[in-house]
């Protein structure tokens, strides 16, 4: 994976492109105050059509992974600022993580029917992003060639939620992709990629 990191003059620091696969993870802090993850593909949705596209954080970049790692635990945990049990028990908890502790967030762009989403999973050495179309398109701003999910820091659907997406990304301010330490998660990851 490659990651780029350019200058947000916003943070006086950095948002974030992590390619792989003809696929770019774009991370961004933008002049509205709120955080957008967006995909990025080469191959076009259909207007109108429902579609989705995955995106996965492996263990080949431990310190990116653990990143990703701790956001999705800090969530599907309810660790925020508050008593986790409580958190656990509210009605947006239960609407933001299902069952089989997948993480679905509905854009905060606009109108929950009409916004497309994002669903964050854990499997065995990695966290898997999809992106979700959703096919209704009175939303002027999809692009057929991108998924963007806005995480709003003032009024979001999920209340405090956006907490941990704010707190990792300011960890990811400290990824420097010029100075990469390979960690021997990444050696133990790389060979159990090998042996399969």
């Amino acid at each position: 994976m490659k990651i780029n990191r350019i200058d947000n003059n916003i943070i006086h620091g950095y948002d974030y492109e992590l390619i792989e696969d003809n696929k770019k993870l774009k991370i961004i802090y933008a002049g509205n105050l709120d955080l957008y993850y967006i995909l990025q593909f080469d191959d076009e949705i259909p207007y109108g059509e429902k579609a989705s596209k995955t995106f996965d954080i492996t263990k080949d970049n431990y310190e990116l992974y653990k990143l990703f790692d701790e956001l999705y635990n800090n969530i599907i945990n309810g660790m925020i600022w508050e008593d986790e049990k409580r958190i656990k028990q509210s009605s947006i908890y239960k609407d933001l993580v299902d069952k089989n502790k997948n993480i679905c967030w509905i854009s905060d762009e606009g109108q929950r029917e009409l916004e497309d989403s994002l669903t964050i999973s854990k499997e065995k050495d990695k966290i898997h992003l999809s992106f979700e179309r959703n096919n209704q398109e009175d939303y002027p701003f999809k692009s057929a060639f991108s998924i963007g999910i806005r995480i709003c820091n003032s009024g979001s659907r999920y209340d405090r939620f956006n907490i941990p997406f704010m707190r990792m990304f300011q960890k990811l301010q400290t990824i420097d992709p010029n100075y990469h330490q390979i960690d021997i998660e990444e050696l133990l990851y790389q060979k159990r990629k090998d042996k399969n």
